[in-house]
């Protein structure tokens, strides 16, 4: 056999082996996170926290299944804040995160491939959630139960079903809306 077929030959299996190692993360990664997909935040969203969002810079922000990190990539080019963090159980959503990173060269930003659960919630300012609507009845109270008194929930698409925000802010058409919400009594 020449040497080109045996190159070809590794290299199908090494694609193969990726594959797998790819379609296995995603399993675990969905039954790890109660069936949550991947899903990057909207452009529309990001245009829409741009334009009406007002936070204070030097403050502290976590981004909740930060994906591949898109929003805190946003809040990077928007906000000067001094701390950047996103949770991420995924390990494609998180090295495809890292890259995105490393090619935009933003070394601020730090993503931890862990559950959500283990962030210390009271070290922020800003706590950023775009989740699935059972997934946000999960860690409602979880969330409430964690936060200071000054920080501010920014919840985008899909609000806490037991809570009345503080504040909504919507488009135009009133078909994307940010919740923001504040720690209550």
């Amino acid at each position: 056999m020449p040497v080109l077929e045996w190159i070809l030959i590794l290299l199908s299996f090494v694609i193969i082996i990726i594959l797998l190692l790819y379609m296995t993360d995603m399993v675990v990664s969905l039954i790890r996170s109660k069936w949550v997909p991947y899903v990057a935040s909207f452009d529309k969203d990001i245009t829409l926290m741009q334009e009406r969002l007002s936070l204070t810079p030097g403050s502290t922000i976590v981004d909740l299944w930060c994906g591949d990190g898109k929003a805190l990539r946003f809040f990077v080019q928007e906000y000067k804040f001094k701390q950047w963090v996103g949770y991420e159980i995924s390990w494609h959503a998180w090295l495809y995160g890292k890259y995105l990173l490393w090619k935009q060269s933003i070394s601020s930003i730090n993503l931890i491939r862990w559950s959500l659960y283990t962030a210390d919630l009271t070290k922020y300012d800003y706590i950023y959630c775009y989740l699935m609507p059972f997934v946000m009845k999960d860690i409602e109270y979880w969330v409430q139960n964690s936060i200071n008194e000054n920080t501010i929930i920014i919840v985008n698409t899909f609000p806490f079903p037991n809570r009345a925000p503080h504040k909504i802010i919507h488009d135009q058409s009133w078909k994307k809306k940010i919740y923001l919400y504040k720690k209550t009594p």
